[in-house]
C-alpha cells in the first residue's frame, strides 16, 4: 500500500529539517576552524561528490559538449567536473568564513579586484544593477561589492525555510541583505533610486520567471528579463561582474563596462538586445575558465520553437 500524499509531504518536510540541522550543525564547526585546513577539507569533499554523483558528470560532459562540440576530450570533461566540484566546495568554505576574514583576505590580496568601473557607477549616485553568472564565488563577489555600496541581493526562496534561513544567515554576516523574487517589484526600484545596487543571478532557466529565448553558445536559451526590465524602469545601467579563481585559488573580482538598455528603441527590442548583450559578455569569461560555471544546470531545457532554433 502506497503512503499517502500526506505522509509523504511529511516525509519529505522532516528530510528537509534534518538536512537543515545538519547543514547548521557543519557551518558551526567549519566557522571554528581555520580557512586554510577547510580548503583541504573542500578538496575531499569535491573528490567524494565526484566519485558519488556520477550523474553530475555525465550532464557537465553533456553541456560541455553542446557549447563546445569536440573541443573536450572524455578525459577534459572529467577535470572541468572535478575542478567545478572544487570551487563549489571552496567556495562554501570561504563563504562561511568571510565576515571573520574579510579585512585579512583584502589585505593580502587573497581576494583582490578591478573597481574602477564598479565604483565610477556608483559615484554617480544613480543606482546601478551588477549581473553575474553562478561562476567562481559568486557570493563572495556579491559580499565584497556589499562592503563598497548600498547593495542587495536577488534571490528565490529556498525550497526548505529551514535551509533559506541559514543561508539568509550567512548573508548577513557577511553585509549582504537579500530581496526575494517574490517580494513586490516595487523594493528594488526604491533600493535603485535610493542610489543603491541590485546583484542579480540572471544565467539559468527557471520556470516561474519571465524569460526570453537569447542563444547562449549558438543554442537557444530560455533567459531571464528581469535585470534588463529592472534597470530599464529605474535608468540604471547593467554591470555585468565577475569573481575568477586563479588557480593558486585567490579570487580576482572583474567589473565590465557599464550599459544602460536603449531607450530609444522600443521597449521589446531594446530588452532583446540588452539582453544578448550581457550573454554575450558572460560566454566569453564562460568559455575563456570553463571550471567556474555551473555545467550541471540545465541550462537549454526549455526548448524554444521550431522556428526560433
Amino acid at each position: 500500500m502506497e503512503p499517502s500524499k500526506e505522509l509523504k509531504r511529511k516525509i519529505k518536510h522532516s528530510r528537509r529539517a534534518i538536512i537543515a540541522r545538519i547543514a547548521r550543525a557543519a557551518r558551526d564547526v567549519i566557522a571554528r576552524l581555520h580557512p586554510a585546513f577547510c580548503f583541504d577539507v573542500a578538496k575531499v569533499i569535491a573528490w567524494i561528490a565526484y566519485l558519488f554523483f556520477p550523474r553530475l558528470s555525465r550532464r557537465v560532459s553533456e553541456h560541455l559538449e553542446i557549447a563546445f562540440p569536440g573541443k573536450f576530450s572524455e578525459a577534459g570533461k572529467r577535470l572541468v567536473t572535478k575542478r567545478i566540484l572544487w570551487n563549489l566546495s571552496r567556495s562554501m568554505m570561504e563563504f562561511i568564513h568571510f565576515a571573520r576574514w574579510k579585512e585579512r583576505w583584502l589585505e593580502t590580496r587573497y581576494i583582490s579586484g578591478y573597481f574602477a568601473n564598479y565604483d565610477a557607477v556608483r559615484d554617480a549616485g544613480k543606482g546601478l544593477v551588477p549581473i553575474t553568472p553562478h561562476f567562481g564565488n559568486w557570493e563572495l563577489l556579491a559580499a565584497t561589492c556589499a562592503m563598497r555600496s548600498n547593495l542587495k541581493v536577488v534571490a528565490r526562496r529556498q525550497v526548505s525555510d529551514d535551509l533559506g534561513n541559514l543561508i539568509e544567515e550567512i548573508r548577513r554576516a557577511n553585509g549582504l541583505d537579500t530581496i526575494y523574487s517574490d517580494e513586490s517589484p516595487r523594493k528594488l526600484l526604491e533600493q535603485l533610486k535610493s542610489g543603491g545596487a541590485v546583484g542579480l543571478l540572471p544565467d539559468q532557466d527557471i520556470k516561474d520567471l519571465i524569460s526570453i529565448f537569447v542563444d547562449f553558445f549558438g543554442v537557444p536559451a530560455w533567459t531571464p528579463v528581469g535585470p534588463v526590465s529592472l534597470a530599464l524602469s529605474a535608468r540604471a545601467p547593467l554591470v555585468p561582474c565577475f569573481c575568477i579563481r586563479a588557480n593558486s585559488g585567490r579570487l580576482i573580482l572583474v567589473f565590465e563596462e557599464p550599459f544602460f538598455v536603449d531607450r530609444d528603441k522600443p521597449k521589446k527590442e531594446a530588452v532583446q538586445e540588452a539582453t544578448e548583450r550581457w550573454t554575450r559578455i558572460f560566454e566569453k569569461y564562460i568559455e575563456k575558465y570553463p571550471h567556474l560555471w555551473v555545467w550541471f544546470h540545465r541550462r537549454w531545457k526549455t526548448q524554444a520553437p521550431a522556428e526560433q532554433r
